[in-house]
């Protein structure tokens, strides 16, 4: 585990603590978190990834703006409940936007596959679900982090799968609080 990573990992750790108490703050976390990707990522020279921290780090941006403008009396972003339109809607255009992300994924040689595209999917309907200050976000984390943690074990990626779990652990104290 490079260093680099490692501030990655605690960022989003700090991400997940922040959004628990519903503090607009929870982006700062989440660009840095982006940013530590991105650079890992243009070392790498994969510039697909590099693209997608930039569009993360966009919707940070524009959750930290959203959240910032709805506080309430005692400083806490208020939350809602998704309408029956969007439990219906975030579900079906993951999977329907995964299917064929997978493909594009395994013949231009990234690897991964579904899962790969769900995590990627997955996280943009996660993201999206806490801009907009939905409880469900929780939920969508929970099982964005659990396919991560079956695409690391597939990869032998340990450290990742632990990591997964902790924020798995969080996810499920955010959905309960």
């Amino acid at each position: 585990l490079r260093r680099a990573e490692a501030v990655g990992y605690i960022a989003a750790q700090a991400e997940l603590g922040l959004a628990i108490r519903r503090d607009p703050l929870t982006f700062a976390a989440i660009i840095v978190a982006h940013l530590v990707s991105l650079v890992l990522m243009a070392g790498y020279g994969v510039y697909v990834q590099v693209g997608l921290q930039m569009v993360f780090i966009v919707l940070a941006v524009h959750g930290w703006w959203n959240w910032s403008r709805h506080r309430g009396t005692d400083g806490r972003v208020q939350v809602t409940r998704m309408t029956q339109v969007e439990l219906i809607v975030y579900p079906v255009v993951t999977l329907l936007l995964a299917a064929p992300l997978s493909l594009i994924y395994l013949r231009g040689g990234f690897g991964g596959g579904i899962g790969s595209a769900l995590l990627l999917t997955g996280g943009i309907a996660a993201q999206l679900a806490l801009n907009f200050r939905r409880i469900e976000s929780w939920i969508t984390r929970i099982g964005v982090d659990v396919v991560g943690i079956f695409v690391f074990v597939s990869y032998g990626g340990w450290v990742a799968v632990l990591f997964h779990l902790i924020f798995v652990a969080l996810a499920v104290k955010g959905w309960r609080d």
